[in-house]
Formats: structure tokens, C-alpha cells, sequence
């Protein structure tokens, strides 16, 4: 039991009564009243707290996006700046004016910035702030681009950008040379040794010497040079002021440059030879249609299909290898073959896949003994014997019966040669010695032989004689009759062709 206040008279009294002992109002009617009461005190106190948690949100949401463009004012105003005290090599450039820009990398090593809001005349005066700090020894300027060293060897690459006014700042550190030993076996044994044995060595292996040479002013490079020449660097030469480049006979390779600051870069490698191999797989219809793995030298490099053809590319040193060719089915089918390497080379390899063993057929590369232009006129089996001594092996003759038989002067000359369809090649091009060839040549046009040999009778021998040869008759003689009759000495009177 709970008492209850009744909302008209204001008495208190049992929840229990059907209706208010003072003024009868019904009990139901006031428990009814005092329910929206509550629920109304609920929303307005609910509407209360509500409206404090916006506040407090809101206030929330103020203070961020206060503290943000705050934050955006900072960054605006610290934006691109960068600390040139911070540099590792600041002591020995000059600061420059502008204090915006980026920092690339900066090390004891090497030292890269960019500098921001640089006009053309903020670079020209800092270019010149820095050849008073030293930077004027080897000294290069190229256009909107200065290289230069100091004393110590410290290396500066100073270029503009006029399009957006960046300037920018590259040092490198001086090379650390030491006392080298010259190399008594290997590329570099090929060398004269430098009368400086201040330097450092890059890369000393069986294929390749690579190092600076120190305490070597420009005058001493040049008596280098001169000491590589002597010694058989001359041929495919390229040379330049600060620039030497040339080959010996064994085709190895020098550099030699003049880097600035009385040093200088000297290099040399061993021949590496463009090797092509192509690779013709025969294919077989039923058996043996195994694919091959391919091996140079006990290293797989390569594998072909069945009934493919590709091309290999490789990069050889001179020297003998091993081409191995070896089915994907059974290691114990296989076909090898060597390759003496001692220049670039194309070589061509028909292959045949046999049940036992792998057929392999090698076809090399050969220069055309005579351009099309140096062919035409010549007599077309003269052209064929050029071709067969020259090791081709795939050559045909194809009649071009443009001859009348009043105007034979050119007959049989050749006339055209292509290689693979090609008509324009020099004795200086490769093809493979089983490529197509094809020589064109002159020859008469064609008579129709007759049935009848009577009608053949007072015509031209050396006419008749061409047409039957060119029809395909290998047996023809001539015999000369006396007529009685002047002025017919080449006129044919009897035709006899004898039937087996």
C-alpha cells in the first residue's frame, strides 16, 4: 500500500480507497494524473541533460578545430624552413639568403638541398660566395650549372632552376685514397702502372680493374695516356681533352678520364661477346615429342618446347663452352655441342629428337661474297660458285625470260639476288649458311616448240636450239648442211629428234 495526494483537493490518503475520502474524486482518476505527471517530469529532465551533453560536445568540437588552425598557423609559418646549422657541411659553403627549402640528404658523406625563393641573382652572388670559399679549383660552368672542388677535394654541384627559383646545393666528400698495389695478374696487369701510387681501388676481379689514381695533375694524365698507347691501346680509339677510350687487340677495353683535383679514373674490362643462338627443335608427330632443358656449361639456361623456335641472347667472355641439350623426360637422352667464343657470334641449331639421343646440327653465320650490285651483270653461275665458296648451302636459280633472241647480249647475266626475300644486303650483314637464296637471272623468252617439225624449217638455228633446251631437252646438237643456197648459212632446214 502507497499513499497518493489527489490533484483536486490536495489530501493524501491509501492508493487502496476507490475514491478521495475528502472530496470523492475517483482513485483511478488520480493515479492516472499522477503517471503523465511522472512521465512528463522524465522528458523534461531527460531534455535537460540532453541539451548539457550538446554543450559539452560542442564545446569539444570548438576546441579542435580551434587547436587545428592553430596548428595550420604554426606549420605556415615553420613551413619549408630548414636549419642550415644542422648540415654536416655548413662550415665549408657559404649559408645562403633564403631560408626555405629541403633537405634532401645530409651526411659527412654527401650533402644535398634544396633552396627555395632563389631568383637568378640570388644564384649568380651565392655562386660567387662559393668560389670565395675555395670552390674554384677544376672548376666548370654550364649555364645554370657549376662543378667544382676546393683544396681538400670536396666535390660541388651548384645548379638554378629559373622556371620556379629553386637552387640547388650538392657536396660530396673527397675520395678516401690510400697507398694501392697495381695488380701483377688480370686486366689490370695490362696496364702501364701510374707513377702515383696514391689512390683507390673500386673493383680488382678476373673481368674487370677499376680505380683512382691520386697526386695525378693534368699533365702527369696526359704522359699516362701517351704510357697506354705505347702499350697497345689504339685501336677503336675515342679521345677527348679529359677523355681517353680504346681497345687493344685482345679487345679489352680502357677508360681513362681526368676527374679534377689531380685525379684521375682509370678502368679496364674484359671482351664480353653478344652470343644469339637460335634454336630450331625438328617436331616429331607421334614419338619422342620431349621438350629440352638447355645447359651452357652445367648451368641451365634456357628451356625449348617441342617443335619451337626461339633465340637464345647470352653474354660470353672469350673462351670454349658446352651447350648441352637435354630431354625433360629422361637426363640420359641428350646432345652436346662445343662453342669457341672469341667474338660476338650468331650461330643456328637444328635439333632432332631421337629416342636414344638428341641430333644436333650446327649452322654458322656468313657474310654474302657479293652485294646485289656487284652480282648484276656477271654471269648467273658465277654467282652461284661465289655463294657455294662463301658456305652457303640453300641456293636456287630462277629464269627471268626477258631476252628476245635479236637482242641477247644479256642472257644469262644475273640479273637479282635476295637473301630470306632480302634484296638489299652487304658483304658486311650476317645470314645463316642454309638461308634462302635466290639469283634471278636473264634469260631468253620462250618458244613454243611445234608438233610439226617441218614447221621449224628456214628459221633462225640459234633460236630453235634455245627453245628446245629451255623445254627441257639436254641433248642438242646442231649439223651444218650445205644448201646450194646463199645467204641461209643459219637458216634450220631439217629437224631430227630421235624417241627413245
Amino acid at each position: 500500500m502507497s499513499l497518493i495526494v489527489c490533484f483536486e483537493c490536495g489530501k493524501e490518503f491509501s492508493d487502496k480507497a476507490e475514491e478521495c475520502p475528502n472530496c470523492g474524486c475517483p482513485t483511478e482518476e488520480i493515479l492516472a494524473k499522477v503517471e503523465e505527471k511522472e512521465f512528463k517530469d522524465s522528458v523534461a529532465t531527460n531534455y535537460k541533460n540532453g541539451n548539457k551533453r550538446k554543450k559539452k560536445i560542442l564545446i569539444i568540437c570548438i576546441s579542435i578545430v580551434i587547436l587545428i588552425i592553430a596548428g595550420i598557423c604554426v606549420n605556415e609559418v615553420l613551413k619549408d624552413r630548414y636549419d642550415w646549422t644542422s648540415l654536416h657541411m655548413s662550415d665549408i659553403l657559404p649559408e645562403p639568403e633564403s631560408k626555405k627549402g629541403y633537405i634532401h640528404s645530409n651526411s659527412e658523406e654527401y650533402l644535398c638541398l634544396d633552396v627555395y625563393n632563389t631568383d637568378a641573382n640570388d644564384y649568380s652572388e651565392y655562386l660567387s660566395n662559393c668560389k670565395s670559399k675555395g670552390f674554384s679549383v677544376d672548376s666548370e660552368n654550364m649555364a645554370d650549372t657549376y662543378y667544382s672542388y676546393n683544396e681538400d677535394g670536396y666535390y660541388l654541384t651548384l645548379s638554378h632552376e629559373s622556371y620556379n627559383n629553386i637552387m640547388t646545393i650538392i657536396v660530396e666528400e673527397p675520395l678516401p685514397l690510400e697507398t694501392i698495389v697495381w695488380p701483377t695478374e688480370g686486366p689490370g696487369a695490362l696496364l702501364p702502372v701510374p707513377e702515383s701510387n696514391s689512390g683507390l681501388i673500386t673493383s680488382n676481379t678476373a673481368e674487370e680493374f677499376c680505380t683512382y689514381v691520386g697526386d695525378m695533375p693534368k699533365y702527369k694524365y696526359d704522359a699516362y695516356v701517351d704510357d697506354c698507347v705505347d702499350a697497345g691501346f689504339e685501336v677503336a680509339v675515342e679521345s677527348e681533352d679529359k677523355k681517353y677510350q680504346a681497345e687493344n687487340t685482345e679487345e679489352y677495353e680502357i677508360l681513362i678520364e681526368y676527374i679534377g683535383c689531380n685525379v684521375m679514373e682509370v678502368s679496364i674490362k674484359e671482351p664480353i661477346y653478344a652470343v644469339k643462338l637460335k634454336l630450331v627443335c625438328k617436331e616429331n608427330w607421334a614419338f619422342n615429342t620431349y621438350g629440352l632443358d638447355i645447359y651452357l656449361n652445367g648451368e641451365q639456361e634456357y628451356y625449348l618446347g617441342h617443335g619451337e623456335t626461339d633465340t637464345l641472347e647470352l653474354e660470353l667472355k672469350k673462351g670454349e663452352y658446352t651447350l648441352d641439350f637435354i630431354s625433360d623426360e629422361d637426363e640420359k637422352v641428350k646432345g652436346s655441342e662445343k662453342i669457341q667464343i672469341g667474338s660476338s657470334a650468331r650461330y643456328k641449331y637444328k635439333i632432332t629428337c631421337g629416342s636414344s639421343k638428341v641430333k644436333i646440327k650446327k649452322i654458322e653465320s656468313k657474310n654474302p661474297p657479293l652485294t646485289n650490285e656487284e652480282a648484276a651483270g656477271m654471269h648467273y653461275g658465277d654467282v652461284v660458285d661465289a655463294f657455294k665458296n662463301a658456305g652457303f648451302t640453300n641456293i636456287k636459280i630462277k629464269a627471268v625470260r626477258d631476252i628476245s633472241a635479236d637482242n641477247n647480249d644479256d642472257i644469262y647475266d644475273t640479273k637479282q639476288v635476295a637473301i630470306n626475300k632480302k634484296k638489299y644486303f652487304d658483304t658486311s650483314d650476317e645470314f645463316f649458311a642454309d638461308s634462302k637464296i635466290i639469283i634471278r637471272y636473264h634469260a631468253a623468252k620462250k618458244i613454243k616448240v611445234p608438233d610439226n617439225s617441218y614447221d621449224l624449217e628456214d628459221l633462225n638455228y640459234n633460236e630453235i636450239v634455245s627453245a628446245f633446251k629451255e623445254a627441257g631437252f639436254a641433248n642438242v646438237d646442231t649439223e651444218t648442211v650445205v644448201t646450194g643456197r646463199k645467204g641461209n648459212d643459219s637458216i634450220i632446214v631439217l629437224v631430227d629428234l630421235a624417241h627413245e
